[in-house]
């Protein structure tokens, strides 16, 4: 069994403890309505205090799956806003969970693992940062390139414009004599 493994059997066992029922009892196919009620206690604590375990493996823990899971919680969530003593149950478990897992010393905390892909997916995230920077300042010095050269083609047509204005007035002027 994984540590991973051994904080939700734990888990289990307090849910188990505190409802005075078997740990084989919630994990049998039992359909009960006080054994699914701990199955479900047990579902809504591993998912409220340890967010590195995924649905998939609080599920396998207690040999049901993601969707169980999920439906399990929703019911917890449900019930505590509409019936003020579960609503207290549940806080209280949480506060034994709590207390029984700060005495084991157990970090219910997720840990940032950084493995050597994550450590490779990082320099290359720096370094794409890094081209990203020269080239923002690259088209910056473009752009400022470009409105320059902008603006002498505009003084250049506007000159142009002028020059012909003049020829036109000379054709005129000549064309008059």
């Amino acid at each position: 069994m994984t540590a991973r493994n051994e904080i939700l059997e734990a888990i289990l066992a307090l849910v188990c403890r505190e409802h005075k029922i078997s740990v084989e009892d919630a994990k049998s196919k039992n359909r009960l309505a006080s054994i699914v009620a701990v199955r479900q206690a047990y579902i809504y604590l591993a998912r409220l205090h340890s967010e590195r375990f995924t649905t998939i493996e609080i599920g396998k823990i207690i040999n049901r799956d993601h969707a169980t899971t999920v439906h399990g919680t929703n019911r917890v969530k449900g019930l505590m806003q509409v019936d003020a003593n579960y609503s207290n149950r549940m806080q209280e478990l949480a506060e034994i969970f709590v207390k029984e897992f700060e005495q084991a010393e157990i970090n219910l905390q997720p840990k940032a693992i950084r493995t050597e892909r994550a450590e490779t997916l990082v320099k290359k995230c720096e370094v794409l940062t890094k081209d990203l920077e020269a080239l923002n300042i690259a088209y910056e010095a473009k752009s400022a390139l470009v409105k320059d050269q902008m603006h002498q083609l505009n003084a250049l047509h506007a000159q142009v414009l002028v020059l012909q204005s003049e020829n036109k007035m000379l054709k005129d002027l000549q064309n008059n004599k």
